[in-house]
């Protein structure tokens, strides 16, 4: 079948009332660009997951992350990263050049932001506005200090691990058993 293929001009092939051996023309491409953009509406499920287009809603929510580069691009390779209509991003990429007032702002604008549910903070980021994280009370967005790749990570400066060891104790005094 191949070599039959092969053995026919263009001009037989022009002229041949079979069109399933012509070669695809510029007007037959854009007949079916045409034909598939017709069929895909901007709200079919079907575009919008083609296209990434995101919906928003009141019951979706956003990670936010302030960390080092390698930790912050690894979570923006798995999707956590977004950039609303402002250009504003949900997350910070702490270097050497990074200042603490920078810091405490991102800190502050991610925990007050409606869209973020949960903040994940380096913990060595973390020990650079400590008094920060540990005033935080709120439940949402949960606080979350995570490890990085250059700072292993020290139970004994994490905030909620902390917070969980008190009320374990506490509960553990109010009810008797130690």
């Amino acid at each position: 079948m191949s070599m039959r293929r092969e053995a026919i001009t263009n001009k037989q092939l022009q002229t041949r009332p079979d069109s399933s051996l012509a070669p695809p023309t510029c007007h037959r491409r854009s007949r079916i660009v045409r034909l598939l953009f017709l069929r895909c509406r901007p709200s079919d499920p079907s575009y919008q997951m083609a296209n990434r287009v995101q919906i928003p809603s009141s019951n979706s929510a956003l990670i936010a992350m302030i960390a080092d580069e390698d930790t912050v691009v690894g979570f923006l390779l798995a999707g956590v990263g977004n950039v609303d209509l402002r250009r504003k991003t949900n997350y910070l990429i702490v270097d050497s050049k990074t200042t603490v007032k920078q810091i405490e702002d991102a800190f502050k604008e991610f925990s007050t932001r409606e869209d973020i549910a949960i903040v994940l903070i380096s913990q060595y980021v973390a020990n650079m506005i400590r008094f920060l994280v540990d005033s935080y009370n709120k439940p949402v967005p949960a606080i979350l200090e995570i490890p990085s790749k250059d700072h292993p990570y020290d139970p004994a400066h994490d905030s909620v691990l902390s917070r969980v060891k008190y009320l374990f104790s506490s509960e553990s005094v109010a009810s008797g058993r130690r």
